[in-house]
């Protein structure tokens, strides 16, 4: 160690890494995961001050996403954060007050160094796609990310509006309907009063970030209509269509019809992959509880996954 480096306890790195795994896994919304960890950067450093920068993965400029004083210090030490995939998602800033005030403050070399710098990278990653998403997106929307034991945390500058709150049936939804990470899905869900909400599920390793919108119904489509589209998707028949909604055989046909004019589909299965594609289902699916309808065996779920479906 030279002289003027003041190298920080190894075991205290080890510490740091368990515990910014720890915050980028709990119930906190975005802007409070990024206070808490270079507070806890800063306190399990010795006090030094912490910086986090944050790299746009299309600009490639940075941005501070978090510090541990709202005065900077001079930066003294600057640690790329590289996540296990080999990108640069940021870098780790440290300082101990103005340069040659206190001995720069250096990370040991090693694999609890190199711990810490993984996994803030991918804390970063974390923090920074629900950001991305949402950028540009139009301000009537609504964001929130939903963990997969139901709880819904919040995006900066974006309201979860009134539906996507813990135990609502859209957050149930939504964890049923948990798209793989890094995939992208869409369906719609009716509210309690009967309004159509258009839902955006985008799969991260923390939970899912929705968004929901309230466009008119694609196509045109009725509302029964978009109900027949999601049981044709689900392979149902006219007559099964017709149980789980107690209506007639002839009048799901003349819905199947209307739906394949406006949707421009020549055939039931072109119908089918559309509404998989394009989101075009509903969820729950419409009727009955899954289960048994009429002594039938229990309706198949077809997976949101465009990935699923082939072409």
């Amino acid at each position: 160690m030279r002289p003027d480096d003041d190298t920080i306890d190894d075991r205290a790195m080890w510490r740091a890494a368990a515990l910014m795994g720890q915050i980028g896994l709990g119930p906190y919304d975005l802007p409070e995961a990024a206070s808490r960890a270079v507070a806890t950067l800063s306190d399990l450093l010795s006090g030094t001050f912490v910086q986090v920068t944050q790299r746009d993965p299309a600009s490639h400029a940075e941005e501070v996403l978090a510090a541990s004083h709202p005065d900077p210090a001079v930066v003294q030490r600057t640690y790329p954060l590289t996540s296990v995939d080999g990108r640069v998602t940021g870098h780790l800033q440290l300082a101990r007050g103005a340069a040659g005030d206190r001995p720069l403050v250096t990370l040991p070399d090693g694999e609890a160094t190199d711990q810490l710098l993984t996994v803030l990278a991918g804390f970063i990653d974390w923090m920074h796609g629900p950001l991305w998403v949402t950028t540009g997106r139009p301000s009537g929307e609504h964001c929130a990310i939903v963990t997969d034991r139901g709880e819904v945390l919040a995006i900066p500058s974006r309201a979860p509006g009134p539906f996507l709150v813990p135990g609502s049936g859209l957050v149930t939804t939504v964890v049923a309907e948990r798209p793989p990470v890094n995939q992208v899905s869409r369906l719609w869900w009716v509210d309690p009063h009967g309004a159509w909400h258009r839902v955006g599920l985008h799969g991260g390793p923390q939970g899912t970030l929705v968004t929901t919108s309230q466009p008119g119904l694609p196509y045109g489509l009725s509302g029964r209509e978009m109900e027949v589209v999601t049981l044709v998707a689900a392979g149902l028949t006219n007559a099964q269509i017709a149980r789980r909604l107690f209506i007639t055989e002839s009048t799901v046909a003349k819905h199947v019809e209307r739906s394949l004019r406006k949707t421009s589909s020549s055939s039931r299965a072109v119908l089918s992959v559309r509404a998989v594609l394009e989101g075009l289902t509903i969820r729950p699916l419409p009727g009955p509880p899954p289960g048994l309808v009429d002594g039938e065996r229990q309706v198949r779920n077809p997976s949101l996954d465009p990935s699923a479906v082939r072409r």
